[in-house]
């Protein structure tokens, strides 16, 4: 009896372990399998990413541009070990064009029929600690898209390395949020332009000026958002102008004048229908409403020179780059 009673808690204790040690970490980079890692650019050795979730557990996805080549150190640790259990790392990214190989075992924990120019490497299930480095480059064209001859950019989600148990289950990932130049130069504009609006808020600048500039900022996040970055780009780029409008103190006939630029607002939203219309083949139409609001911005512009002229070149310039947005 004494016996039985043994074998079965041996066996129970056996598939408690079994099921633990398979049981998928809650959340991605948790610190219950890769404890850390560190990625580097292949060819400088720069640090591009590094994490540790032991000491400082932190969930945010790293960013980094596609058709970059990867050097990626990871400590995986193993809390148990199971028999006849077997864990399987393997990569997404394309052959690095630098090393010739994929992986790059640190001694210290045991491998068998370890291939460093496989994708994949599967080792048994024993309690320790796994370091091993893995080259690689991030695929291109990831966050591009042609519609109607449009190139959209949209970021895209890539897992560079997963960690499976032994049925597959997903045990762990290290995964990157992809961008192109293109997301990259827009998001350092529109970091730029956030500063610039905030220094023309502290500055007391008039507030119809920032209302314009906080809405064509608005605006051009969610043409970013849409994949038209370029023509995001050109939204930041028609905030750029020599000289701000004066700071003012109460409603002023500059203000008064001002007011009316909620043209302007429409202006960058109707130039968003333009961008989704142009990828369908109907631009003409929309084209000439951009055209018309164009229009009375220039008298915005005229009636604005007789006050300030600061104030009119700044109209100006943001009319000359939206009607080279819209290709007049």
């Amino acid at each position: 009896m004494r016996k039985k009673l043994s074998a079965t808690l041996v066996i129970s204790l056996f598939i408690l372990l079994t099921t633990l040690s398979a049981a998928p970490a809650n959340g991605v980079g948790q610190g219950e399998w890769i404890t850390n890692y560190t990625i580097r650019d292949l060819r400088t050795q720069a640090i591009l990413e590094q994490r540790d979730f032991q000491t400082s557990p932190n969930t945010a996805t790293p960013q980094l541009l596609g058709g970059a080549e990867l050097d990626i150190t990871i400590t995986v640790r193993v809390p148990i070990t199971v028999p006849d259990s077997s864990l399987t790392l393997t990569t997404n990214m394309q052959h690095s064009t630098v090393e010739d190989r994929y992986w790059e075992l640190a001694p210290g924990y045991p491998l068998t029929n370890y291939n460093p120019n496989s994708a994949t490497v599967t080792f048994s299930q024993n309690e320790g600690t796994l370091v091993i480095s893995c080259f690689g480059m991030i695929p291109q064209g990831m966050t591009e898209t042609t519609v109607g001859g449009t190139v959209m950019h949209n970021n895209a989600t890539s897992v560079l390395i997963a960690l499976n148990g032994p049925s597959g289950e997903l045990l762990d990932q290290i995964k990157v949020d992809v961008i192109d130049a293109k997301i990259s130069e827009y998001r350092s504009k529109l970091a730029q332009r956030e500063s610039e609006l905030q220094a023309l808020r502290d500055q007391g600048v008039s507030e119809a000026y920032l209302a314009l500039y906080a809405n064509i900022v608005s605006q051009s996040r969610y043409v970013a958002d849409q994949g038209f970055t370029d023509n995001a780009i050109g939204l930041l780029d028609s905030l750029t102008v020599a000289e701000a409008p004066p700071a003012t103190v109460g409603a002023s006939m500059a203000d008064t004048l001002f007011l009316p630029s909620v043209i302007g607002l429409a202006v960058a939203a109707v130039l968003v229908a333009f961008l989704f219309v142009r990828a369908r083949g109907k631009a003409s139409y929309v084209s000439s409403v951009v055209e018309d609001q164009i229009r009375d911005l220039e008298g915005l512009t005229v009636r604005a020179a007789k006050v300030d002229r600061n104030l009119a070149s700044g109209l100006e310039t943001i009319e000359d780059r939206l009607k080279r947005a819209v290709g007049e």
